[in-house]
């Protein structure tokens, strides 16, 4: 599994937490026939590629370079303050309806939080990837209830272009349950149009518009098992709200992470091979 920091077939559990917010409506589909991907989509990942010094604009966090608990090289943000932010420098490219690339930049902002929890970019030996995301929970001192942080992400274009006709897909992966009850999960609180699992996911429904593992620990991202532990996302805002948590006693840590096997893209094609006067067209 990812992370010892590492859902009922169709079960779906009634469950509430006290937690602030109030989320908005989000769609639901399967997610054996694809997530939508429309042409010129943000892809939002922030699983690899990751460094440091493309972190900026950082206030209301302390910083440090260890976790309780585990051993993985990183860098930590603990929020100190509810408002905390900072910006995640090329996020992903956006292509805007006149057909104009954008890098895109994320302002990561720490509305509220609960128990021992942290933004951070760590290298994931294993995986020789380095990622940004979010860490929660400790080992070495176990929380007695759950643990959970709510950011707000705002997108902004680099050049500082409209973002008008914007969209974008991302991903939550090997969401594990492995405990009494529900354990990692997100809430996709605001900003989301639908999510997509799998009929068979060992996730279920809680909280604001969440979905967290149950039954079992999860281990590969991309194999017929990881795909029972994952959510994924599109959106058309650009700015979203989610909310992570895991159960008491754990510890986890997660990123953005959309599966490009499951995507799927427009067919495009040139009418008179491209040499006349009617234009491309999309269907």
């Amino acid at each position: 599994m990812r992370k010892r920091m590492t859902g009922a077939l169709g079960l779906l559990l009634a469950a509430s937490l006290l937690m602030p917010g109030t989320a908005m409506a989000v769609g639901t589909a399967d997610l054996s026939d694809g997530v939508p991907t429309p042409a010129g989509s943000l892809i939002l990942d922030t699983s690899d590629g990751m460094s440091r010094d493309r972190v900026t604009d950082v206030t209301g966090f302390t910083v440090s370079d260890a976790w309780s608990g585990i051993s993985e090289r990183g860098t930590y943000w603990t929020p100190t303050i509810k408002g905390a932010s900072l910006i995640v420098q090329d996020v992903g490219e956006w292509t805007d309806p006149a057909g104009m690339k954008h890098v895109m930049d994320m302002r990561v902002t720490v509305t509220d939080w609960h128990g021992l929890a942290a933004l951070n970019i760590r290298h994931i030996d294993n995986e020789d990837r380095v990622e940004f995301g979010v860490i929660a929970g400790s080992w070495a001192d176990p929380a007695p209830d759950r643990t959970w942080i709510e950011l707000r992400l705002d997108l902004l274009a680099a050049d500082g272009a409209s973002l008008d006709g914007f969209s974008g897909v991302t991903g939550f992966a090997d969401l594990d349950g492995g405990t009494t009850g529900y354990n990692e999960g997100w809430e996709l609180v605001s900003g989301f149009d639908t999510v997509y699992t799998m009929a068979d996911a060992h996730l279920t429904r809680y909280g604001d518009n969440g979905w967290a593992g149950i039954i079992d620990e999860n281990e590969h991202t991309q194999d017929e098992h990881g795909l029972q532990h994952y959510l994924g996302a599109t959106f058309d805002s650009t700015s979203l709200t989610v909310r992570y948590g895991i159960a008491a006693g754990q510890s986890r840590a997660t990123t953005l992470m959309p599966l490009s096997t499951v995507s799927t893209w427009p067919l495009t094609y040139d009418l008179n091979a491209g040499t006349g006067a009617i234009p491309n067209k999309e269907q």
